[in-house]
């Protein structure tokens, strides 16, 4: 690659190069390291090479003319949590056993229980018959885990932010296979008359030592403390440095690309409180560009303790559309008059 200036590296191939696989080879500080390109979109088996897709190849005809019925207000959301896994995951689910746990299987109807004299719809149907208009879908991003042998997790692991979590897919050897699932997947919520709210956590990464932040720019995209250790107020050994120029460039044009790649309508972040102000501010405008109805709201605290105030009642944020989960109502709602202890 050539140095174009101001850190940036560049280097052009001729050629169809959809479906190729890549990484990049970085030399400095850290040593001689293969890595992952942070900003690949798709990636082949636990992500460890970027892949090159054509998108367009990959989607449900008329997929680009997707269309969601117009809110007022996030108030007019009646929002559903789920997890890839979990509505497939039990005995009792009698769909395609090929799409257990996989992107396919959230869209598979005609699945049901029968107790007794009683027979009810679960799956998809199931979802359909709720009367809910917004699904916040757990962590669907690529995780750091055996794709090739998925265990279940929540993941709050991320390893590559831009691309989709291949253990969910039917073939997890093929990038591209994984993009052509979920837009399936985004197609039929989108009929059913249900958006999708992607569950972030630009708070942390799985590893910060395996990490290609790490390997390519070291010591630029983490917090750290005065004696050179690492800033944990995520409480799982790592805080991504949101406020860092290209760190914050790099979550702009994160969400920007799932939402228009993948039509997602909302982003649910995880330990918002980490997230600094002007970054969330910088989100807000560049989604409200893109559609005026996408949501985004988070939790107003760290992993590290309680700083939901801070959050919440942010001057900052003020101006925007940016949301914050409320435990204390959510709590008193349960029946809990003691406010953190």
């Amino acid at each position: 690659m050539e140095y174009a200036g101001q850190g940036v590296y560049r280097a052009e191939v001729a050629g169809d190069l959809d479906r190729m696989y890549y990484t990049y080879l970085v030399n400095n500080s850290n040593g001689k390291n293969e890595v992952i390109d942070p900003y690949a979109k798709s990636a082949g088996p636990n992500g460890r090479r970027g892949q090159i897709l054509d998108f367009a190849k990959y989607e449900p005809e008329n997929f680009d003319n997707t269309t969601f019925s117009d809110i007022a207000s996030p108030n007019d959301l009646i929002v559903y949590e789920m997890h890839v896994q979990d509505l497939t995951s039990d005995s009792s689910w009698n769909g395609d056993e090929a799409n257990r746990g996989h992107f396919l299987g959230l869209i598979e109807s005609g699945t049901t229980y029968s107790m007794d004299q009683t027979t009810i719809t679960t799956g998809f149907d199931h979802i359909k018959e709720l009367g809910i208009n917004a699904v916040q879908i757990m962590p669907f991003y690529d995780q750091s885990n055996d794709e090739l042998n998925p265990a279940y997790n929540w993941g709050y692991n991320p390893a590559n932010y831009n691309v989709l979590e291949g253990g969910y897919s039917s073939n997890p050897k093929l990038g591209e296979v994984r993009v052509q699932e979920f837009k399936q997947v985004v197609a039929a919520y989108a009929n059913a008359g249900i958006r999708i709210i992607m569950d972030v956590v630009y708070n942390h990464v799985a590893s910060f030592s395996s990490s290609q932040f790490q390997k390519i720019v070291p010591d630029y995209y983490f917090r750290g403390n005065a004696d050179g250790t690492l800033k944990n107020e995520s409480g799982v050994g790592n805080d991504i440095k949101t406020e860092a120029t290209m760190m914050s460039k790099y979550i702009v044009d994160s969400v920007k690309f799932w939402a228009s790649e993948y039509h997602i309508m909302g982003f649910r972040f995880d330990l918002m409180s980490l997230i600094d102000d002007a970054t969330l501010q910088k989100v807000d405008a560049a989604l409200k560009a893109i559609n005026p109805d996408i949501v985004v709201w988070g939790e107003p605290w760290s992993g590290g303790g309680y700083m939901g105030p801070a959050k919440v009642y942010s001057a900052a944020l003020k101006d925007t559309s940016v949301a914050a989960f409320n435990d204390v109502g959510r709590n008193a709602i349960k029946g809990d008059n003691n406010l953190n202890g």
